[in-house]
């Protein structure tokens, strides 16, 4: 019941609101970030995970997100990281929970390589760290 219909995050403002938004992101998607998840061994022992797959302190994770993507859903082309809206992401770890469908590739298109599903597989995407001073 935690599932929502996506929204648009700040740097695909453009597309917020308008009929566009409809087809630039129509998935699903939750965030852990409820207390009661901060606490939960299990999503706590899963960001562990995640953090040491990235080679980053937990304390720079973000709280976990799931979506959802059923046929014909999408997020179009679009950055996971916004540094001048504040958005200052320098990993983003994509697991894949199913590999039971056609289709679902994510596409990169400054990075010679597509990521397909594959069940239970993550595909850690690293960006250099911005000049702190």
């Amino acid at each position: 019941p935690r599932l929502q219909r996506s929204e648009l995050g700040a740097a695909d403002s453009a597309h917020a609101g308008s009929s566009a938004s409809q087809v630039w992101r129509n998935s699903s998607s939750m965030y852990f970030n409820l207390e009661e998840d901060l606490t939960d061994p299990l999503v706590q022992r899963i960001s562990r995970r995640f953090s040491d797959a990235v080679l980053l302190p937990d304390a720079l994770a973000e709280p976990l997100q799931v979506a959802r993507y059923r046929a014909h859903e999408v997020f179009g082309l679009h950055t996971d990281a916004d540094p001048e809206g504040g958005v200052l992401r320098i990993a983003t770890l994509l697991v894949f929970l199913s590999d039971r469908f056609a289709g679902g590739e994510t596409v990169f298109p400054r990075i010679p390589r597509d990521v397909a599903a594959a069940d239970g597989k993550g595909a850690p995407l690293l960006r250099p760290l911005p000049k702190l001073a």
